[in-house]
């Protein structure tokens, strides 16, 4: 006699139970790490983008830049941050008056973290000199989380995921205090006064031009300190401009780089000969055209 079984053997009710378990667990893990991962990048979206600001703030001050709403002399470039409003606002400042360009809200749940992580409010670009005014550390914090913007005394901003290290105060060293050497005053410069200018040493004499008091300067002078006398010399060969380098070498000094009242970086150089008193064109510096370097 032959017997058909017709028996399907299948899954358990617990194995079935184990398996919707353990697919549900993944599943919330794949879900709270994406949502940790996607926090956490709006926090740093959020952060780089006033960076840019900064940044952005800090070259317009270098380059000059006089937007329409500035019709008078212009200062320079400022950022403000407003803790309790969790914004911040790009100025242009002309003559002593500050007129916002853009305002920036942070994103919900990113705000700004309060004093002593966030140590300065309003940063200050000036023109011509390029420094800024109220560097120090700002903090957004959000989803458990903060991101730091360091900005140095030349108005560098730095972003760092942890807190900035505080400079040990080094313990001082008792030492005898030797007597400095007196300072003498000496002619005064003798051209007009000015900022940004530029200078070399050759041999025993300096060499002061360029620069800017109200307008851009070529004029250039040589100090003797053996008789206290400034002498004008032949003005700079090329255009008028600030913010320049210049050094010596050997019996020969040069200069190069910065920029004109165009408001465009130069990179343009130029060698200057004290003997025969004569400017001559070199070749360009090789990198892209700058200030201040």
């Amino acid at each position: 006699m032959i017997k058909i079984s017709n028996i399907k053997k299948g899954f358990t009710l617990i194995e079935l139970i184990v398996v919707f378990a353990s697919i549900a667990f993944l599943s919330i893990i794949g879900i709270a790490s994406y949502r940790t991962y996607s926090q956490s990048q709006s926090l740093q979206a959020a952060t780089q983008e006033l960076v840019t600001t900064i940044q952005l703030a800090k070259s317009r001050a270098n380059s000059q830049v006089k937007p329409p709403v500035c019709v008078n002399q212009l200062d320079g470039y400022s950022v403000e941050i407003s803790i309790a409003s969790s914004n911040y606002t790009l100025n242009v400042v002309c003559s002593g008056n500050s007129y916002p360009l853009q305002t920036t809200t942070l994103p919900n749940n990113i705000t700004f973290a309060p004093y002593p992580d966030t140590n300065v409010t309003k940063l200050f670009f000036t023109v011509i000199t390029g420094g800024v005014s109220g560097g120090g550390t700002i903090a957004m914090t959000g989803y458990n989380q903060t991101r730091y913007i360091i900005v140095d005394s030349v108005g560098i901003a730095q972003l760092l995921l942890n807190p900035p290290t505080p400079t040990p105060t080094p313990t001082p060293t008792p030492t005898p205090t030797p007597t400095p050497p007196p300072w003498t005053q000496r002619a005064d410069f003798g051209g007009i006064a000015r900022v940004s200018a530029v200078g070399f040493g050759i041999g025993s004499k300096g060499y002061i031009g360029t620069g800017y008091d109200g307008a851009y300067k070529k004029d250039f002078w040589e100090y003797d300190p053996n008789i206290n006398a400034w002498t004008q010399k032949a003005d700079f060969g090329g255009t008028a401009r600030v913010n320049a380098v210049g050094f010596g070498i050997g019996s020969k000094g040069y200069i190069g780089t910065g920029h004109g009242e165009d408001g465009a970086y130069k990179k343009d150089f130029w060698r200057y000969d004290p003997n025969i008193n004569t400017w001559t064109q070199r070749a360009d510096f090789g990198g892209i055209a700058r200030v201040s370097a």
